[in-house]
């Protein structure tokens, strides 16, 4: 992978790490907010969905993580050594706790 190439995926990853952490705090409680406003017969179920839905964006979270490790890795040619393992294995079991979540 070229050198100028890791970097752009560094902040690739920074930008969405720090996008999913607004989501989190500010765009869900917002968006739950204005459903139970509007549907106040729905204000039951705004504590789980908020739980669901904040687990499900820290899943992504610690997979993009794992990425940034892995990217890691690569730039010290380590991508295939026995060190990267658990990073995979990590990657593997967050995106599928986020896709049957």
């Amino acid at each position: 992978m070229s050198s100028f190439a890791i970097p752009l995926l560094r902040i690739a990853l920074a930008i969405t790490i720090c996008g999913s952490v607004l989501v989190q705090l500010i765009a869900l409680p917002i968006y739950i907010g204005e459903v139970v406003a509007q549907h106040p017969e729905a204000s039951t179920l705004a504590t789980p969905y908020r739980w669901v839905v904040t687990l499900g964006i820290a899943c992504i979270q610690v997979s993009l993580v794992a990425i940034w490790a892995l990217l890691n890795k690569v730039q010290k040619q380590e991508i295939f050594s026995r060190k990267a393992l658990p990073w995979v294995d990590t990657f593997i079991w967050a995106t599928t706790t986020t896709v049957f979540w």
